[in-house]
Parts: C-alpha cells; sequence; structure tokens
C-alpha cells in the first residue's frame, strides 16, 4: 500500500479545517489542529510533510509560529504554506523573508492547493 504523505492543516475557524480536509483527504493523510500551541504539541511525536498553516490565530500567530518551526532542526525542514485570509503585500513578503515556502490566499481554489501541493512534493522527491 502507498505511503501517504502527512499534512497538518493549522487553523483556528473550523469551516476552514473542514474545506481543507476536504480538498486533500482523498489523496493525503491530514491532520487538523486549531491553533499553534496544538502544532507545536503534534509536533514533538509526529511529523509532517507539510504544513499549512494560517497567519492569524489567538494566542501563538502563524508568523511566530514559523520562527519557531525555523528555529527547531527537527521541523526547520518541513514546508510550510501560510493558507491565510491576510493577501496584503507586507504580510505576503514577511512570510517569504520568515522562510515559508508559499503563500495561498483563503478562501482558496481547491485546484490551486493541490497543483501547489503536488508540485512542492516533486521537487523535494526528485
Amino acid at each position: 500500500m502507498e505511503n501517504r504523505k502527512k499534512i497538518f492543516i493549522v487553523d483556528d475557524d473550523v469551516a476552514n479545517l473542514r474545506a481543507g480536509t476536504a480538498a486533500l483527504s482523498g489523496k493525503y493523510d491530514v491532520y487538523t489542529l486549531n491553533s499553534g500551541q496544538e502544532l507545536l504539541q503534534l509536533l514533538k511525536t509526529v511529523l509532517p510533510d507539510l504544513i499549512l498553516l494560517d497567519i492569524m490565530m489567538p494566542g501563538t500567530d502563524g508568523h511566530e509560529v514559523l520562527k519557531l518551526l525555523k528555529a527547531d532542526t527537527q521541523t526547520e525542514e518541513i514546508p510550510v504554506f501560510f493558507l491565510t485570509a491576510k493577501g496584503d503585500i507586507g504580510t505576503v513578503l514577511e512570510g517569504i523573508s520568515g522562510g515559508v515556502n508559499d503563500y495561498i490566499v483563503k478562501p482558496f481554489d481547491r485546484e490551486q492547493l493541490l497543483e501547489r501541493i503536488d508540485a512542492r512534493f516533486s521537487r523535494r522527491d526528485a
């Protein structure tokens, strides 16, 4: 049986978690998390192949989570895509300078999301 890649979706909005799961679960193992704190806790036991991370969350926001991921040798190489409603250029540039691998604005297009994830995995596997 094929070893499916694991994708973590981190968002405080249940509707966004459902939409992401619906878009990806046919092809990937999807884990949904409601906060940056939940993500950091789960990373102690399970490492994903990719993280879809919202920026605007209570507590630790996406930019801070990204900094923590990139500062840890266990998680620094995990690709992170921002999946967020914040599409202004300042926020995009802050994400890029922080090490985000891709930036997708919500509401997202299912086919575009799948294509960008597939493309990322193709580059990594080559």
